[in-house]
């Protein structure tokens, strides 16, 4: 019996891909639309584009298996929202806007991921220093004392 054949990826074409991507020269006019109005309401498509690329992001080889995933979209969307209202981005100077974006996102991911992380270990150094103190004072029966306990229970049944 032969092997079978290795299915062949198919690309997709660039009509296939409209719809994933944003559209840079639009998403900057949107950002140059809200740094002239001064106010701290930014529009539904620009709300929309930035969603899109925390979740978008999310689903990525390197974040998909994460089980927080949804609190770093959340922490990507705060870090993308506080650099628009900083005015962190410079229109007109050239740079892809949705390149900027995503490399916020994808550091206020790394950073999440970092955080949970050190969250993590110290819980972990936690409930082993706090499991050894309750072997050492014998709270907790050690592996060598659990036929003894289990002796003891089984005379007094009897």
């Amino acid at each position: 019996m032969s092997p079978p054949n290795p299915i062949k990826r198919v690309r997709r074409t660039k009509e296939e891909l409209k719809d994933v991507y944003i559209n840079p020269e639009e998403m900057e006019n949107e950002i140059q639309k809200f740094y002239d109005s001064g106010s701290d309401v930014i529009s539904d498509r620009l709300a929309e584009m930035i969603q899109m690329i925390a979740v978008r992001l999310g689903l990525a080889k390197n974040f998909y298996l994460y089980s927080f995933k949804t609190e770093m979209q959340g922490d990507a969307i705060v870090k993308m929202m506080t650099a628009l209202r900083r005015k962190r981005f410079k229109c007109g100077a050239g740079f892809n806007p949705f390149s900027y974006f995503t490399k916020v996102a994808y550091h206020a991911f790394q950073n999440c991921i970092k955080k949970s992380k050190k969250d993590f270990d110290t819980l972990k150094r936690y409930q082993e220093e706090v499991y050894e103190d309750h072997i050492c004072s014998g709270y907790i029966p050690s592996k060598k004392n659990v036929k003894m306990y289990s002796d003891k229970s089984s005379n007094e049944s009897e």
